[in-house]
């Protein structure tokens, strides 16, 4: 069966989720709240009266009466619930409406919501989008919508029309999609959701109009303001080593928040230009680690959370610099109403009311109060996006391996023993039991990389035991990502089969073998580092689809240039792959 669901099952959820819904406002179910909701979204009505939740994990939208604040749904400070059919990671009002839409990562669908005067929500309308949407965004006529599909590698631009949703063509693109802005009614800028890539998307057309590579910088969040486009971001410096001194004054990883001139970017410069550095996001001695979203009040204050470090900081045009307020664990997204943001901490289930005019935490709403006591998994996963363990609190885990995958830039860390040959950042989803780690193989477990991260690459302090067993469980339980044929749905089980008798017959499984596609041994692909050496450990190839560079310093760009540019596999072997065969064998990969 198709992973996008038929219509005759979207009806069948529909039904479900309506009935789960009622269910949800009249009774309490303790298996629920042994569970983290992950709130990841919020969006506030047209009124100001209730507050919408997106609670990834749960599975639902939340209702927060924010007159009362009191619960009469299953979690605390819930008004109401509405049951979902999968994930919903991210919610926007449509404009002075009564409805918002709603990505359902895992469902694959954009879904209206509608709001009444008493606080209680019903599914409008659902559609099917491109495979994983993770955000979007609403065109400034709040007649078009563009939602990033994340592992489908696509933007999906839906039509809304009379309160209908449509939607168009899906856009294809080179890089998973991430934030997204538009620059006008035709025009959207997104960025990669991991890497450093950048595009320019004509709605009209539904075509790539121009791309960009900001080699080593990563756009985290983005904000329309005025006549330019802010965007906070995290550059990784392939030159800088990870040292005591590199570390500290932001030469290796450096948190900033950048000005995009929005006439050049329509103007389709060649180059994606920094306009000016509006602020540095810490400095030595704080480092602000892992910037993320971005918001533009009415009376032009400045927001960005920083999620390594659990802070909101605010700033303005006018002035240099920010001040910094304590929020919660992985602060993902935020929304402003009046003189107040309102903060989702996705870690800790809570919400933070700031005052913006007095700067002051107003109050914390604990969404899941009873939830059960952090296990390793969790720990392991606040560990895993927080910078205070490296020094300053520059970086965290999540700055290279974004979300576990990986930023596609070097990184000059001693991983291989050496400085003066920086080394591709590998994903670590999906890695399990793909032992040694490392480019030269030199550790035996995911414990040891993960004590040398903290202590060398991070240069933070020693960690206690109990994290390190923390974090090696979550890293073990990353998932891989789908293949780029599975998520597009154009796997074809002939070509993928096909493909993998051309693999086993160039003897690709001497390198690339077991369940984890990969070897514990070096072996020489016919490229030398700058040091001078000549043997490598493979990655494995599990979800090699959704990686953007190749081999250790990231010379191919793509799983084409692996074997047309590179002539890939190593000179050990000499296979001569003919164009036919190189076809069906991306075939393979793209579907591993």
């Amino acid at each position: 069966m198709s992973r996008f669901r038929s219509k005759v099952l979207r009806k069948i959820s529909a039904v479900v989720a309506c009935a789960l819904a009622v269910v949800f406002c009249a009774c309490t179910f303790a298996a629920a709240q042994e569970r983290r909701l992950r709130c990841e979204s919020l969006a506030i009505d047209a009124s100001g009266k209730f507050l919408l939740v997106a609670n990834r994990d749960a599975g639902t939208i939340g209702v927060i009466d924010l007159a009362s604040k009191r619960a009469t749904g299953e979690h605390a400070s819930f008004h109401f619930e509405l049951a979902l059919a999968g994930e919903p990671c991210f919610i926007r009002r449509l404009g002075d409406s009564d409805r918002f839409l709603v990505c359902d990562y895992s469902a694959h669908e954009l879904i209206a919501v509608a709001i009444n005067d008493s606080g209680q929500l019903t599914v409008a309308e659902r559609i099917s989008v491109g495979g994983y949407p993770g955000q979007l965004s609403l065109s400034p006529g709040h007649d078009r919508c563009a939602v990033s599909c994340l592992w489908s590698r696509r933007m999906s631009v839906c039509e809304i029309q009379s309160g209908r949703l449509s939607a168009g063509q899906p856009i294809d693109l080179d890089f998973a999609p991430g934030p997204s802005i538009w620059l006008d009614d035709q025009f959207v800028l997104v960025a990669d959701a991991f890497g450093s890539q950048a595009a320019l998307i004509d709605c009209d057309s539904a075509t790539t109009v121009h791309s960009w590579n900001r080699s080593g910088q990563r756009i985290a969040g983005m904000a329309m303001e005025e006549d330019q486009v802010l965007v906070s971001t995290i550059k990784l410096n392939p030159l800088a080593h990870t040292v005591n001194s590199d570390v500290h004054w932001g030469t290796l990883i450096s948190n900033e928040l950048h000005a995009l001139d929005k006439s050049n970017l329509l103007s389709r410069g060649l180059k994606l230009k920094l306009a000016r550095v509006a602020d540095p996001l810490g400095g030595p001695g704080e480092g602000k680690g892992d910037p993320a979203s971005v918001a533009i009040t009415d009376n032009g204050l400045r927001l960005v959370l920083l999620q390594g470090v659990g802070q909101l900081a605010i700033g303005d045009r006018e002035n240099s610099g920010f001040s910094y307020l304590n929020v919660g664990a992985k602060p993902t997204d935020m929304v402003v109403h009046e003189k107040q943001v309102y903060v989702c901490n996705s870690l800790d289930d809570s919400i933070c009311c700031i005052d913006l005019e007095t700067e002051q935490l107003i109050e914390t709403l604990e969404l899941n109060p009873e939830l059960e006591d952090e296990n390793q998994l969790r720990q392991g996963e606040r560990l895993f996006f927080d910078s205070r363990l490296a020094l300053d609190g520059w970086m965290s885990c999540h700055s290279c391996h974004v979300n576990g995958h990986t930023n596609g830039m070097l990184n000059d860390n001693k991983s291989d023993q050496s400085f003066g040959a920086a080394k591709l950042v590998i994903s670590l989803a999906g890695n399990e039991g793909s032992l040694p780690l490392a480019w030269n193989g030199s550790f035996k477990s995911v414990e040891d990389q993960v004590r040398h991260s903290i202590n060398s690459t991070m240069q933070g302090k020693s960690p206690d035991e109990s994290d390190v067993r923390a974090l090696a469980a979550f890293v073990r339980s990353l998932e891989a990502p789908p293949s780029l044929a599975k998520a597009r749905d154009e796997f074809d089980q002939k070509e993928f089969d096909a493909g993998r008798q051309v693999f086993e017959a160039a003897n690709c499984q001497r390198c690339h073998d077991g369940a984890a596609l990969t070897s514990g041994q070096l072996f020489d692909v016919g490229s030398v580092d700058e040091i001078g050496r000549q043997t490598f450990n493979p990655p494995s190839l599990v979800g090699v689809s959704q990686r953007d560079r190749f081999f250790h310093d990231g010379r191919a760009s793509s799983l084409r240039q692996v074997f047309d540019e590179q002539h890939h596999p190593d000179v050990e072997d000499h296979v001569d792959l003919d164009q036919n065969q190189i076809e069906l064998l991306l075939k393979y990969l793209s579907g591993l």
